[in-house]
């Protein structure tokens, strides 16, 4: 915006300097400047605001595809407050920060510069003239595809002087009218430091090409910087007034580039205090800004100007790159500042987050004209938590780049954005899960038990199509997810990172670790998510069914306090800290093997009872592997064969004795007989007999004790071969029957039996609690329930009648009796799934991965179950 001072009636105005002070001879008006800096009238853009974060109505970039979920009440698909609009600062100097105001004019009227088309720009023709005159200028509007588009140089520069002044209180004035506009003072001076005296020069500098008060404008203009800048002559780059150091350091570059290309040589004449120079020269605050990257890479040529000193910057210059120097390194341009589309993005946000901007939202519009096919537009209408977002949700959705995670968490957010959302305002970043361990002993000097620990890393584990949703109303996303374990434990915090030890006894210890000093456990567990694999902590919200996304962290094992250690590991299999535990998704070959295999163990355990039934859809995926895992993982304990002896010592018992259980009438009697207290020890304590190497075994990948004590009951193992219908007791009682005389002579072995059966049903517990809700069918679950249910069932019925002398009327069903023809049928269907072996390409003793992923298992990390999480 500008202003003119002429009187209404000026049709001609003649404009000439008078003692420095524009005089036109047409209407005899002066501009009135006296007051500048003092005219509170003009107010000052600052971003929008964000209003609620429910109605984010997020659209920006156009590129992305959100997903719409509601709509406010008035219709509107957002809610931010737009700030007042005035003249503000060009992109990415000094917006929102300006607190000087205008000078009061002679009879002042604001203009509107011309609108521009699409792809033109404005340029700024300088007039001639002496050092102390006014500057004056005009304006031309070209086109960047016109074929014959004047030569023209832009200007790089900063808002700020040395002193950190950046009002706009020094006027420039525009065409024929010397119409006033206002610049800082470090812009009047870059412009009279590059003022020819004899010569028009024609430039481009932001202030005065772009409409400042109209954010379209501006928004579409900062989308064409790339080709400013690239296809300007060259680039002024004005580093503010002149010292002795800046003009001993110019001399130097100035020298440098007209000898020509470096020899190895040269370098000796930079003796100590030139290097005190080039160090101070390059201290200045334009190295700083982060404008000046994006102005400095796009330039094909630049000339760096100092008060009245300037040197074109050597091409060749990268040969005296030292240390000591401090030189920025975007001034070597290579090509690890440029990318070429979106993919590259995230690396440039990262490499130009140190760098400086008074609108936070130029972290991310500053850097766009980095990317060659660039295919998104900055807008300036929007509020700093919607460009944020924005950003993210395209290098998340557009850019499959999910290692922009590794920057998010909760602490230290400075604006109202989604907890998975990076705060791009931060200066420094860090990419936090490759390098917290390492180099060596970085951070761990300290902490004995990370230096001991191993990490684990994922590749592909959570492999889902189902796509990544981002709400344009609240900025959540939904995507899938694997939740490998809560956090319990104890935090340690140190000065730049804190660990979490989640010790599970002698097995071995997990170590959560995460970037900050401050962490508190609260409803927090690991995920992997989908598309990423570095492990983050969710913090669940029990009253949305959300989650916040506390920080991605790092997951290691170590060992337990105490010295012995029951890893799941063999020793050949253990992995080395520099290693790590390497835990990937199978392989298209591995899932087919794991598809045949899980169908052989399928239909054995398909066994029609009262316990079992078929499922009435087929398993996904994710169950088929985690069953057949659990079932590797059951193969590898000692189970096998602890049953197998207990099932040999049952089976000898069964066919020596069997036969007379098949005798109702003795077993009643001999039950009467128990109840009446006839028979001594009718009930006791055991114990399951394991080899120590047994022990070590279960130890080492069951995360529950073994129970080897049990208890077993005569009379419970008499009434499990009784029949419907309830007989006279009472004829029982008075009749003889030489099977019960068998029986009663048979006690001790008919007790060793007992035994054999209540071990048996024990180990099935106790491998229906290691497969867990993996094998809902196996063979053998919830048998030992219905044991003690069915018995207790049957001695409610009965109530007094076995110790009655009369004919007591008893009705016994299904559910007072046991079956041991089902029992039977469970004990084989697990004989022969113990007998299936392993495929060798999924053995563990042979795939590693298949190891770490049974050891992981067993020690209660979930691989396999998904789910879809909301991240808010």
């Amino acid at each position: 915006m500008t202003f003119r001072w002429h009187e209404s009636g000026c049709r001609r105005p003649e404009v000439s300097t008078l003692s420095g002070t524009p005089c036109c001879h047409y209407c005899f008006a002066l501009p009135s400047l006296e007051d500048a800096g003092n005219n509170p009238d003009i107010p000052i853009a600052q971003p929008p605001q964000l209003g609620n974060r429910a109605q984010m109505g997020l659209a920006w970039p156009s590129v992305v595809n959100y997903t719409n979920e509601t709509m406010s009440s008035d219709g509107e698909a957002s809610c931010y407050q737009q700030s007042r609009i005035s003249d503000e600062e060009g992109p990415g100097k000094n917006n929102g920060q300006d607190q000087g105001s205008f000078p009061a004019l002679k009879s002042p009227t604001r203009t509107s510069p011309e609108t521009l088309s699409h792809g033109d720009i404005r340029l700024l023709r300088l007039r001639p003239a002496p050092a102390d005159d006014p500057i004056h200028a005009n304006i031309e509007i070209v086109h960047l595809q016109d074929p014959l588009l004047p030569r023209y140089e832009a200007l790089s520069y900063t808002w700020s002087d040395d002193s950190g002044d950046s009002d706009r209180s020094c006027p420039v004035f525009l065409g024929v009218y010397w119409d006033i506009a206002y610049v800082t003072h470090n812009c009047e001076r870059a412009l009279r430091a590059i003022r020819d005296h004899k010569v028009d020069r024609l430039i481009w500098v932001d202030s005065l090409c772009i409409n400042q008060s109209c954010l379209d404008e501006k928004s579409q203009q900062v989308g064409l910087m790339r080709e400013v800048f690239s296809k300007a002559s060259k680039v002024i780059a004005y580093l503010g007034g002149e010292s002795p150091e800046s003009s001993t350091a110019l001399r130097f570059l100035r020298e440098t580039s007209i000898a020509g290309p470096i020899t190895s040589e040269i370098t000796t004449v930079i003796d100590r205090d030139l290097r005190k120079c080039l160090r101070v020269l390059f201290q200045r605050p334009y190295f700083t800004r982060l404008w000046a990257v994006q102005e400095i890479l796009l330039a094909k040529d630049l000339e760096i100007v100092s008060g009245r000193h300037s040197a074109s910057w050597p091409k060749w210059i990268s040969k005296l790159v030292d240390p000591s120097l401090q030189v920025p390194p975007w001034l070597f341009r290579d090509q690890s500042w440029y990318g070429f589309t979106g993919q590259d993005l995230l690396h440039i946000l990262l490499k130009t987050s140190p760098y400086e901007c008074s609108d936070p939202r130029d972290r991310v519009f500053a850097v766009l004209g980095l990317i060659y096919k660039n295919d998104i537009t900055a807008d300036y209408r929007l509020p700093v938590e919607s460009i944020y977002t924005g950003i993210t949700a395209y290098i998340i959705k557009n850019c499959t780049m999910m290692d922009v995670l590794s920057l998010t968490g909760t602490n230290k957010r400075t604006f109202n954005t989604p907890s998975w959302v990076p705060d791009w305002s931060q200066k420094s970043v860090r990419v936090f899960p490759n390098n917290l361990l390492g180099p060596e002993g970085e951070f761990l000097a300290e902490d004995g038990i990370l230096q001991l620990s191993t990490r684990v890393t994922f590749h592909g584990i959570v492999d889902c199509n189902q796509e990544t949703q981002i709400s344009a109303d609240t900025g959540s996303m939904r995507i899938c997810a694997v939740k490998l374990c809560d956090i319990t434990g104890m935090v340690c915090n140190r000065k730049d990172y804190t660990y979490i030890v989640m010790q599970i006894g002698q097995r071995g210890t997990f170590i959560i670790t995460l970037p900050g000093p401050r962490y508190e456990i609260s409803t927090d567990a690991v995920f992997l998510l989908s598309g990423w694999d570095h492990p983050v902590i969710l913090r669940y919200h029990g009253d949305s069914d959300t989650y916040s996304l506390v920080s991605p962290c790092i997951l290691s094992f170590g060992p337990p306090p105490s010295r012995t250690w029951f890893s799941p590991w063999e020793p050949k299999t253990s992995y080395s800290r520099q290693d790590g535990i390497q835990v990937s998704a199978f392989v298209p070959e591995e899932h087919d093997l794991l598809l045949e295999f899980h169908s052989r163990l399928q239909e054995i355990c398909s066994i029609p009872t009262s316990l079992t039934s078929q499922q009435d859809t087929s398993p996904c995926l994710s169950t088929i592997t985690n069953s057949t895992l659990s079932f590797f993982l059951l193969s590898l304990t000692s189970l096998r064969d602890i049953e197998t002896r207990l099932r040999k010592a049952w089976d000898q018992s069964n066919r020596r004795m069997r036969w007379m259980f098949h005798d109702q009438a003795a077993i009643w009697k001999l039950m009467q007989e128990m109840s009446r207290g006839h028979v001594d020890r009718l009930s006791g304590e055991g114990e399951i007999r394991l080899e120590k190497s047994e022990s070590i075994c279960l130890a080492k990948y069951c995360s529950f004790e073994f129970p080897t004590t049990y208890q077993w009951d005569l009379r419970r193992f008499c009434w499990s071969f009784l029949r419907p219908p309830v007989p006279d007791l009472a004829a029982t009682e008075h009749g003889w029957s030489p099977v019960f005389d068998e029986l009663s002579s048979q006690l001790r072995e008919i007790r060793i039996w007992t035994k054999a059966t209540e071990q048996l049903l024990q180990v099935f517990e106790f491998t229906q609690r290691v497969l867990s809700d993996d094998w809902i069918v196996y063979p053998g679950n919830g048998l030992r329930r219905k044991w003690f249910d069915n018995y207790q069932n049957f001695q409610h019925a009965m109530g007094g009648a076995m110790q009655s002398q009369a004919q007591p009327t008893v009705h016994i069903d299904a559910s007072c009796l046991w079956d041991w023809e089902e029992f039977e049928t469970h004990l084989r269907a697990r004989e022969r799934l113990w007998d299936q072996e392993v495929p060798r390409e999924l053995d563990p003793s042979m795939n590693s991965n298949v190891a770490a992923i049974i050891g992981l298992k067993s020690l209660g990390l979930d691989f396999y179950t998904k789910r879809t999480v909301r991240i808010r």
